[in-house]
């Protein structure tokens, strides 16, 4: 059942990152996403997972969309 929740958070967190990154949702703040997915991380960890998250979605994009 944790890795359904693990895989919920994560899911939302890279949906996030998309809406605010690429989709202009300026309602999505790194702070709503920590709140609501990861509150048991403290900010340094959280930090270190959404960077680490919105460069695999860059990467991502990149492969899928090369210019």
């Amino acid at each position: 059942m944790a890795d359904v929740e693990a895989s919920k958070s994560l899911s939302g967190l890279l949906n996030g990152i998309a809406q605010k990154v690429y989709y202009s949702n300026s309602e999505i703040t790194e702070e709503l996403l920590k709140d609501e997915l990861y509150p048991e991380l403290s900010q340094e960890e959280f930090k270190a997972l959404h960077e680490k998250m919105k460069a695999l979605i860059k990467v991502m994009q990149t492969k899928l969309h090369p210019e």
